[in-house]
């Protein structure tokens, strides 16, 4: 499993927008799961992890947490907001 982490000029806001400082053009509005998902990427927690945590809380099969986690973080990357810092062993 993987880590992530915001690329620089990336913020996430506390009332859940995701912003381009660099650019200034790109904002985001995430939802609740969204903006939660970030924070716990800004926390280091491993993909395993917030989706195990995720799991937890909204009471849904991990499986189906995994297959979302994955959708939501190649949506992300494309952007160009989040990269991989490491992959866990």
């Amino acid at each position: 499993m993987r880590r992530f982490k915001l690329k620089f000029g990336w913020v996430l806001t506390e009332d859940g927008y995701l912003i381009n400082l660099t650019r200034g053009d790109e904002i985001y509005k995430l939802n609740s799961v969204g903006k939660e998902i970030l924070s716990l990427i800004s926390e280091n927690k491993s993909e395993t992890e917030i989706c195990k945590a995720m799991s937890r809380k909204y009471n849904v099969s991990l499986d189906v947490v995994m297959d979302d986690f994955k959708s939501f973080i190649t949506k992300l990357v494309d952007l160009g907001a989040v990269e991989v810092v490491e992959n866990e062993k």
